[in-house]
């Protein structure tokens, strides 16, 4: 297999399934990139814990630049197929066949259609992430809580179900974030979801309060992930 011609037609069939905006859209390739490689190293016996764990260790890092990173996703990949007895170019010609069927074309088709616009899930909206959002509330609350609406809807057109408690506890009449019982309160009703939620999201447009870090050292306590997020790089992209 020669990898610029395999390359070429697997953009001839991305274009034939999905058409160009999808076919370009970055993102999206990301998250069918990075769910094709876990599925893949699940096969070979990662557990769940260690992945997570490489997910935590990835994202404290800078971030590489992507002609290294392909390359060494290439390499690596390359030195698993031979660690696992398997063969890149005779595996990557039959998978390239195989989706290039009619029948297989409209089962992605239909896949890619039912789950929710921007969502890195393959799945419907009854698949969708809960998240918690952690953002700053305390200095100046205005400008904080219209930022953490944002966050919000950042979330949600990613397909998530996230959950901001210090939105949903501070409205007027529920909670009185100045009275240290009742913010302590909400703090504790806040960290409870952790119990269900997938990963705490952490959006550093305004920088990150104390109380996001004790969010954040919670979460980890928990083994939960924690992702950052901005904004402005967002619109930027």
């Amino acid at each position: 297999m020669i990898v610029a011609d395999f390359q070429a037609r697997v953009a001839a069939w991305i274009q034939v399934c999905f058409g160009p905006k999808i076919a370009s859209n970055r993102r999206e390739r990301n998250h069918r990139f990075l769910e094709e490689a876990l599925e893949l190293v699940q096969s070979l016996d990662c557990t769940r814990e260690e992945a997570h764990q490489l997910v935590d260790y990835v994202f404290s890092r800078p971030i590489g630049e992507p002609y290294q990173e392909m390359g060494g996703a290439m390499v690596t990949l390359a030195a698993l197929a031979n660690a696992a007895g398997l063969k890149m170019g005779r595996d990557g010609e039959e998978e390239l066949t195989r989706v290039s069927s009619i029948e297989v074309i409209e089962k992605i088709r239909r896949k890619q259609a039912s789950k929710p616009q921007f969502s890195p899930l393959p799945g419907s909206a009854e698949q969708m992430r809960l998240v918690i959002v952690e953002s700053p509330f305390a200095g100046d609350v205005e400008a904080n809580i219209e930022y953490a609406r944002a966050c919000v809807r950042d979330s949600l057109a990613r397909g998530e179900a996230p959950i901001a408690s210090h939105l949903l506890y501070t409205q007027p009449g529920v909670l009185d974030d100045d009275i240290p019982s009742e913010r302590q309160w909400g703090i504790d009703a806040g960290l409870a979801w952790r119990a269900v939620a997938s990963a705490s999201v952490v959006y550093t447009d305004r920088g990150i309060s104390k109380g996001m870090e004790s969010g954040i050292a919670a979460a980890r306590a928990a083994g939960n992930p924690v992702e950052f997020r901005s904004l402005v790089e967002e619109i930027a992209a």
